[in-house]
């Protein structure tokens, strides 16, 4: 729940490339829900479940760079607390597909 109601980080599909887009609700019963707002990486491997993060929802991301082949962790925070834009993601760790292997992630 975000600000009392409900949220989701969905992975839809845009020209071939999956995206994370956050849908909030409009009200605390999810009878009607805002425009969805990208706010993740192309082509995530994995992600977390939104949290809040100093009153702003939050996740975090892996994705792989097509450039260098790493896999980067990185953490992604609402500029607001609707979530209607999102901040500049912050990296936390990169590394090479062995080193990610049987990664699970939880935000806290």
């Amino acid at each position: 729940m975000i600000n009392g109601c409900p949220a989701v980080l969905y992975e839809g599909s845009d020209g071939g490339y999956d995206h994370l887009i956050y849908y909030s609700a409009k009200d605390a019963e999810g009878m009607g829900w805002n425009a969805g707002v990208p706010a993740g990486p192309n082509d995530p491997l994995w992600r977390s479940a939104v949290v809040i993060s100093t009153g702003h929802p939050a996740f975090a991301a892996v994705y792989q760079d097509t450039g260098d082949s790493l896999y980067y962790l990185q953490f992604y925070r609402a500029d607001d607390e609707a979530g209607s834009a999102w901040e500049t993601p912050i990296a936390v760790v990169s590394g090479s597909a062995e080193e990610f292997k049987g990664v699970s992630m939880m935000l806290v």
